[in-house]
């Protein structure tokens, strides 16, 4: 993309073009009788022959015969068009400079345009641009008004490049990253650009987040743009949100901020949304992207399915004629498919091919068209390819037990680490382990949660992105939008399952796994339950049976002098104790919840935004380590490659051959190319023509960019944190706002100097993510109020049973066993025997009991231990019972209301709230206005 910037001089860089000292984009193939060894992919090569292990029949050797000869047949056929390529890229009036790599085994075409190209290919595109001045007025480029747009930019050459790499024309293909430029953008990208406040949107930038999208765009095109301009909305809103979270956990609000919180929550997740559709709409708009996907040309890759591999057509056939607009010649259009126009002939078909493809599985053409609901039939249309339905099915019925199988994998092996947390808490045998005890238990098992949650996000994207290819999406976009329901199908089990567990589960006393066999003192296996510590650490959740708990037990008397069980008797003390899994936490288990999310948002996303950094740049050093070892094993004469180049220059480097000799095995970097070169100096010309290659070679080092939805995937979880878990964690709003500061400048980093120059793609949303977002703030209404209602006593103790003690008739309780207080009296209802200092242990459980038991068990039952017997009460039970109802009604009328006033104001303030702003609408609709006219006039 070239732009009318300041200090830009036409003249020169055409000087400079000329004698190939630059290149806007770098097309990538082998040199003639190279192999692909020589090939800068960071892959190892193929082997060839015959299968190892084998031997091999006359048959066979005649079936590998034939093969070798189709495949030099094909190699031949694609050199041809090697050779051809520089010709026909120089026919639509690019200029092509050529230059060998340093091992001679690619050759790399450096093409650049003139800016009057550059014009008359955005003229003939229609391409809309900003009028300079103007932020909301946007024409169709032409040249006779080229000085009333705010930028210039370019259009395609004619070759479907994409293709030409997959039909293996081309190695690679890449924009060459400017250094200047880069470094310019990145500089700002870095700078706070303005004061708080600043803006008019929802939610102000605070002079942090705001990016320059408008020159991302430029540099990298409207898909990269249009994840930094959601990346930007999305941390502007989440300061806000962490604002009002930073105020929850440090003011004195009690139990009643939690509801609170719960309910900002839920609408910000609503305003965040709506406003984000205003301001996406906003940018299609201004770049000119609206109908983008209806106009999408198909993937490279589907085309090719065509003609070989697992959906080849089941028939010999002439390629397709594939009307893309693009006023391609039938010369070029080529050279945009296989070199092979029939499909290959396959020797055998591998099971999966059976499985998946069946009989007459393969791609069809038939007449008709595509439009957003898929392929229609039409017999006047021209004709197009075509993936079956049925063979597509088929791919689906195999990817749903593979998401089962990994699901239940994933579900065996979180339970298994649920377990093993259990035990550490409880466990005598591990009471007294260096690393696995009651002292670590809750941050080991949430670690170790933690990591088994980016392991398998790993393992099932590449299983996801493998099942995906299957099923050969014809556009991007519909690749990208299956890509992104199988992956978070699954991730969403997968990042969300510990915390539903704790929250809703864990409290209902079950038994994993049996405990692994791990068993208490009288022979059964632990439950899991919340607050449940052992051990010294934990002595408050512990209680004893007729001993008294390390740190002391409220209400368990001191052991007389000479009893077994005295402290002064080493040998004695506490040796026929008995545990009590107690019963006892007064917030629930949003503790244990608290502490998970705090790993989920602090703890992951610091190692995972090392590893993106860190993978691409260990890449790109293995490539180039690479390099440097085909290098010194290259057989090329330099000289004979500088000759060749330097007549390629038109001979005006013909003196410099020596020059450019010494400079071909040097490392890079011997001259910045930013420094301003004399031209009539053959010298310096020489040695920048060699440093632009190396340049060009460490790029290409460097892994492509594999687009955007990574960097998707990982927020939307978070976002799934924030806005799901919202109640029981409040930080996680700013521990998200903060790390998304970071990361967004780490991913501009990454995307600039880790990996080559993305390829252009463009964008009209942000896809299926968004539809994602809008499921989690649903799902978050349900579960905010579930965890406000059950997960958290707090509310039950705090707000709920006092609102009902206010309001209730309490004269009743005058019995010796009721206290004062009459909220004291309906929260007894809810106490556990043992473990309480109201219920000790060691005066009401037997010494074979090693759970303890609720309060209404000992109060309504005839029928228990002899030492629960002085509980019984038949007027406390039925009191207790009928409180116990009356709050249990309450919490359900709660998880009601409040989830239904949050679905109602979400309602409200998405009707409220137009997706598209007013302004935009009417543009679009002069546009559609003038269009309309102009095709009435043709």
């Amino acid at each position: 993309m070239i732009t009318s910037t300041p200090g830009y001089d036409e003249a020169r860089f055409q000087s400079e073009a000329e004698l190939g000292l630059v290149a806007d984009v770098v097309l990538a193939h082998r040199a003639e009788g190279a192999t692909k060894e020589s090939e800068v992919t960071g892959k190892m090569p193929k082997p060839t022959g015959g299968e190892p292990g084998l031997r091999q029949s006359g048959g066979e050797s005649s079936l590998l015969r034939k093969e070798a000869e189709r495949e030099s047949q094909r190699e031949t056929e694609l050199e041809a068009k090697r050779r051809e390529l520089k010709t026909l890229l120089e026919s639509v009036g690019l200029r092509v400079r050529v230059q060998h790599s340093r091992d001679g085994g690619e050759v790399m075409l450096k093409v650049t345009a003139t800016l009057e190209r550059l014009e008359d290919e955005a003229e003939r595109s229609g391409m809309k641009m900003g009028i300079a001045g103007s932020q909301r007025q946007y024409e169709p480029f032409t040249r006779s008004r080229a000085g009333e747009f705010a930028e210039r930019e370019v259009g395609g050459a004619g070759l479907d490049l994409d293709e030409l790499v997959v039909s293996g024309v081309l190695i690679c293909y890449f924009g060459l990253h400017s250094i200047a430029e880069r470094n310019s953008l990145n500089a700002e990208w870095l700078t706070v650009r303005s004061w708080p406040f600043a803006n008019r949107r929802l939610f102000p930038d605070l002079g942090l987040m705001q990016q320059p999208i408008g020159e991302v765009r430029q540099y990298y095109g409207e898909s990269i743009a249009m994840y930094f301009a959601w990346m930007e909305h999305y941390t502007n809103s989440l300061t806000v949100l962490a604002l009002i979270a930073a105020v929850v956990e440090l003011s004195p609000v009690g139990a009643l901020g939690t509801p609170l919180y719960a309910c900002a929550s839920a609408l910000w997740c609503t305003l965040m949304a709506e406003s984000w559709k205003r301001r996406q709409a906003t940018l299609a708009h201004e770049w000119g992207m609206v109908g983008y996907e209806n106009e999408e040309r198909p993937r490279p890759e589907f085309i090719a399915a065509f003609h070989k591999g697992l959906w080849a057509a089941d028939h010999e056939a002439d390629p397709p004629e594939v009307d893309d607009g693009d006023g391609l010649s039938e010369s070029n259009a080529s050279m945009r498919l296989d070199a092979e126009s029939k499909p290959m002939v396959k020797k055998r078909q591998s099971s999966l091919t059976k499985i998946v493809r069946g009989n007459k599985g393969g791609m069809e053409r038939r007449s008709g068209f595509y439009d957003r609901r898929g392929f229609v039939p039409h017999d006047d249309a021209p004709e197009t390819l075509v993936m079956p339905e049925g063979s597509r099915l088929r791919v689906y019925l195999m990817s749903i037990p593979t998401l089962v199988l990994c699901t239940v994998l994933m579900l065996v092996v979180t339970l298994g680490i649920l377990t093993f947390r259990m035990l550490m808490s409880l466990s005598r045998q591990l009471e007294e382990h260096p690393y696995f005890n009651p002292s670590t238990a809750t941050t080991v098992g949430a670690l170790l949660n933690t990591l088994w949650i980016t392991v398998m996000n790993m393992v099932y994207a590449k299983l996801a992105a493998w099942l995906n290819d299957l099923e050969n999406h014809r556009t991007d976009t519909e690749h990208e939008d299956a890509l992104i329901v199988k992956t978070f199908l699954f991730q969403f089990a997968n990042s969300y399952i510990v915390l539903f567990y704790i929250a809703f589960i864990q409290g209902l006393n079950f038994s994993l796994y049996g405990a692994f066999g791990y068993t208490n003192a009288a022979g059964q296996a632990y439950h899991d339950m919340c607050g449940l510590s052992g051990g010294e650490s934990g002595a408050d959740s512990w209680a004893f049976a007729g001993c008294k708990g390390p740190g002391g037990s409220a209400g368990v008397p001191p052991p007389t002098a000479g009893d077994p069980l005295d402290a002064s008797n080493p040998q004695g003390h506490c040796e026929r104790a008995i545990f009590v899994e107690a019963r006892h936490d007064p917030d629930g288990c949003v503790g244990l919840l608290r502490t998970q999310l705090f790993y989920y948002t602090v703890f992951k996303p610091l190692y995972e935004v090392a590893l993106q950094a860190l993978i691409p740049w260990l890449q790109h050093r293995y490539n180039l380590y690479q390099l440097r070892q085909r290098v010194g094993r290259s057989s090329i004469a330099a000289t004979g490659m500088a000759s060749a180049e330097a007549a390629d220059s038109g001979g005006k480097m013909a003196g410099c051959v020596d020059w450019m000799t010494g400079l071909v095995g040097a490392p890079p970097g011997t001259q910045s190319s930013t420094v301003s070169i004399d031209l009539s100096s053959e010298e310096q010309v020489a040695l920048r023509f060699v440093e632009l290659g190396q340049e060009i070679e460490e790029q290409m080092a460097m892994p492509a960019f594999d687009g955007t939805f990574s960097e998707y995937n990982t927020k939307v979880i978070q976002y799934g944190f924030v806005c799901m878990f919202a109640s029981a964690f409040p930080p996680a709003a700013i521990a998200a706002a903060i790390a998304n500061f970071v990361e967004l400048r780490f991913d501009a980093h990454k995307i600039g100097y880790s990996h080559r120059r993305p390829v252009y793609r463009g964008a009209e949303d942000i896809g299926s993510w968004q539809h994602v977002m809008d499921v989690l703030s649903w799902l978050a209404l349900v579960i905010n109020a579930l965890i406000v209602a059950y997960t958290s006593n707090s509310v039950r103790d705090m707000l709920v049973i006092p609102w009902l003690a206010d309001r209730s008739d309490c004269s009743s309780d005058a019995a010796p066993s009721w206290d004062e207080d009459c909220v004291s009296n309906w929260r007894e209802c809810y106490l556990n025997i043992g473990g309480t200092p109201e219920y000790p242990a060691w005066q009401y459980l037997p010494t074979n009991i090693t759970v303890s038991v609720p309060l209404l068990t000992a109060l309504c039952e005839k029928k228990v231990a002899a030492e629960m017997q002085t509980l019984y009460d038949e007027e406390h039970c039925f009191v207790c019972q009928a409180r116990q109802r009356a709050v249990s009604l309450s919490l359900v009328w709660t998880v009601f209301v409040l989830e239904h006033v949050l679905v109602l104001v979400k309602l409200f303030l998405a009707a409220l709230v137009p997706d598209v702003p007013r302004w935009v609408e009417l543009e679009q609709a002069k546009q559609r206005h003038v269009s309309e006219r102009q095709r009435k006039k043709q």
